[in-house]
């Protein structure tokens, strides 16, 4: 009957022992996971650690890499370079705003896959973007024309040669604003009497409007601005002839871009951003996008029940277990279960530690190593997106190490007192 007790006790402390040491795993992995992965400020913490709104103005727009996104706009606005490109997007969509964005669709996201909320909705604002865009633009362009050189009455000319030599200069200068090109120098146009400026204003135009080498929205911005345009020519100011000129020729253009993404937006300007997600790619539809977010909400919902409340208690459940089986001797019931959290504890704790320090060194190599092969990512992206990576996976395998020293330390209590009680036999009659 004693050899029984003793093989039964043996067996259910080696199955025990098993149940204990997985259950308290899977709960301090879920536990650790969880908290962190619906917690907002988790990945906002490492966004801002890394510095990443401002990396995207100041490293990775500025990439060479990055000029075939940003090359058609150039190209058709060559008054804007590509440094200039960069410096308005910051300030159309500063630092602030970016942070602002993503912020709110992560709390709406976390909240939604944590079961606070019952819908998902993403929206990115471009109204303020929006309404920054062409102030924002224009002020560049005049500060463009601004630090142009206006030229001086060429020396040897008579009167005639030198209006019929403006006129010429000013003719291509209009036709390079028009076409989005910046002038080198542009020519003074207060050498022309005030009686012949309304003659010239009209030669040059009709030869810019009659142009069909530019773009037709450009021309008939052109031509609808045309008495401010005169008034200005006339008046012999060169410089704001030639911003009002700018002005009215791209504004047509600038007016359509801003009106092809608002041809997106809702009625508040605002981005869907799982509908634009669906769109961009064939594969997937907004209403598939939303039922693989409504089963991940339900899958972390069940992973958080059983995972980490059902682990807990099944942990705790089979530590009483092991108890229980070894009274009525109070010493070997606090002795065998203090032995086996002890060294489950120890166990996760260097479990904890070797996946806080090896994992994040070994998953971010690989990470960068797959975006370094697509071509269309370029470098600075490559490391901004490898240094989220880094913090995401040292953030996401720390913070174990705590629970796992706690069920260490009750096992060593446990175990301690075994001990206390062989002394306190003498004292406390009943005590075995």
């Amino acid at each position: 009957m004693k050899i029984a007790l003793l093989i039964g006790r043996y067996l259910a402390t080696s199955l025990l022992t098993v149940v204990i040491f997985w259950s308290f795993l899977t709960f301090l992995l879920v536990s650790n996971f969880t908290g962190k992965l619906l917690n907002a400020e988790f990945y906002t913490d490492i966004l801002d650690a890394n510095d990443a709104y401002n990396r995207i103005y100041d490293e990775v727009l500025v990439d060479p890499g990055i000029r075939k996104f940003t090359g058609d706009f150039t190209e058709n606005f060559q008054i804007i370079s590509h440094q200039e490109v960069v410096a308005l997007a910051r300030e159309i969509a500063p630092p602030d705003y970016l942070r602002e964005q993503v912020e709110s669709n992560i709390a709406g996201t976390v909240e939604y896959l944590d079961g606070q909320s019952s819908s998902l909705e993403l929206f990115i604002d471009l109204d303020p973007p929006l309404e920054r865009a062409k102030p924002a633009i224009f002020s560049y362009i005049d500060q463009r024309i601004d630090s142009i050189e206006i030229l001086g009455a060429s020396s040897g000319l008579s009167l005639l040669e030198q209006i019929t030599r403006v006129e010429e200069l000013t003719r291509g200068i209009m036709w390079d604003l028009a076409t989005g090109k910046t002038p080198d120098a542009i020519p003074p146009i207060g050498i022309i009497p005030s009686p012949l400026r309304d003659d010239v204003f009209d030669n040059i135009l009709v030869s810019i409007l009659d142009d069909s080498s530019i773009v037709q929205k450009v021309r008939q911005g052109l031509e609808d601005n045309l008495p401010v345009i005169r008034q200005e020519f006339i008046a012999g100011d060169t410089r704001q002839f030639l911003k009002e000129a700018a002005h009215a020729g791209l504004t047509p253009l600038l007016d359509l871009a801003i009106g092809e993404v608002s041809q997106n937006l809702d009625g508040q300007n605002r981005m869907d951003v799982i509908a634009t997600m669906a769109r961009n790619n064939p594969e997937v539809t907004e209403q598939s996008l939303r039922t693989d977010l409504a089963n991940l909400q339900q899958l972390l919902g069940r992973i958080k029940t059983w995972g980490k409340t059902v682990a807990l208690l099944v942990g705790i459940g089979a530590s009483i277990a092991l108890f229980l089986i070894y009274l009525p001797s109070l010493t070997n019931a606090l002795r065998w279960p203090g032995l086996v959290l002890f060294f489950d504890g120890l166990i996760l704790f260097i479990l904890s530690k070797i996946l806080a320090t090896i994992l994040p060194g070994r998953i971010t190599p690989l990470i960068s190593e797959y975006l370094g092969q697509s071509p269309d990512i370029p470098l600075s992206a490559v490391a901004l997106i490898s240094d989220l990576a880094q913090s995401f996976n040292q953030q996401i395998f720390s913070g174990m190490g705590a629970p796992a020293l706690i069920i260490l330390l009750v096992g060593a209590l446990m175990f301690g007192g075994s001990f206390l009680v062989v002394f306190l036999k003498p004292v406390i009659p009943g005590i075995r």
